[in-house]
C-alpha cells in the first residue's frame, strides 16, 4: 500500500466509527418517548408516608386534570425495600381493566378518602408514554 492508500483507508475507518458513535449516542440519548410507538406503562413510588403520599397523589391528579393521560391511580401498602418501579403494561390502542379494586381514573373520579392511610404507602400511576 502506499501513503495514499493508507491515508485512505484510515479515513475511511475513522468516517465509519464516527457514523456508527453517533447512532450508538442517539439511542441511548434520545428520550424512549420521542422514539416509540404510545405504550402504557405502570410506575410506582414507594415507601412514602402519609403526608407525601397525599401530596403525590394531588400533583399527578392535578396533572391528569391539565391533559397528562393517566389512565388510573391507586395507593396501597408499601413492600419494603423498594423505592420505584416500572413495567410496561401493553400498546396505547388497548384499554386496560381496572387494575386493582381500589384503583380510580384521575380525570373522572376523586381520589378515594383512605387512599394514603398506610403508615409506608406505595402509589401506582398507569399513563400512556409516547408520541
Amino acid at each position: 500500500m502506499t501513503d495514499r492508500a493508507d491515508l485512505t483507508f484510515v479515513a475511511r475507518w475513522a468516517a465509519a466509527g464516527l457514523v456508527v458513535s453517533a447512532a450508538a449516542a442517539a439511542l441511548v440519548l434520545v428520550p424512549r418517548a420521542l422514539r416509540s410507538e404510545p405504550v402504557i406503562v405502570e410506575r410506582a413510588l414507594h415507601n412514602m408516608d402519609e403526608r407525601t403520599c397525599e401530596r403525590v397523589l394531588r400533583a399527578i391528579s392535578d396533572q391528569s386534570h391539565a391533559g397528562e393521560r393517566i389512565l388510573w391511580l391507586w395507593a396501597e401498602e408499601s413492600t419494603p425495600g423498594l423505592y420505584a418501579t416500572a413495567s410496561r403494561v401493553g400498546p396505547a390502542g388497548e384499554a386496560p381493566a381496572l387494575p386493582r379494586p381500589y384503583a380510580f381514573h384521575p380525570p373522572a373520579q376523586a381520589a378515594p378518602p383512605l387512599a394514603c392511610s398506610f403508615p409506608s404507602n406505595s402509589l401506582h400511576v398507569m399513563a400512556v408514554e409516547g408520541r
